[in-house]
């Protein structure tokens, strides 16, 4: 199957030592975790609730929806991952960044990978 960048519209190659399939994985975690929920029209459920979580005090229960938010907005949406562990960046997060590192197994690759400072919001 191709898959096309979003960003420049070019078909997705392996870059390096990185597959393609990741690249694309990457892209679609993407897509997802930054898309808020009821936008898609053809699918009003797909997305994260990320844009329910701004502005809220970031505490141990702000942790722990964001890491659960995340996990389950991706294993709802992206088949070829399981998610392992989400960490919350706690010091990004107190200066008003929220980003997560991503620890997934990729199935078509059949390893552990992790995917680091993803911003949320």
């Amino acid at each position: 199957m191709v898959a096309i960048n979003r960003h420049t519209g070019k078909v997705i190659q392996d870059e390096g030592n990185i597959p393609a399939s990741l690249l694309t994985t990457i892209q679609n975690l993407d897509v997802i975790l930054s898309t808020p929920i009821k936008t898609r029209w053809f699918n009003r459920l797909f997305g994260s609730r990320f844009h329910e979580l701004q502005d809220k005090n970031i505490d141990d229960l702000f942790e722990l929806l964001i890491t659960s938010e995340t996990s389950l907005a991706i294993e709802k949406f992206e088949p070829n991952v399981i998610v392992r562990h989400v960490a919350l960046n706690k010091d990004r997060a107190l200066e008003g960044e929220v980003v997560v590192n991503i620890h997934i197994f990729h199935i078509p690759l059949n390893r552990y990978i992790t995917i680091e400072n993803v911003r949320l919001f």
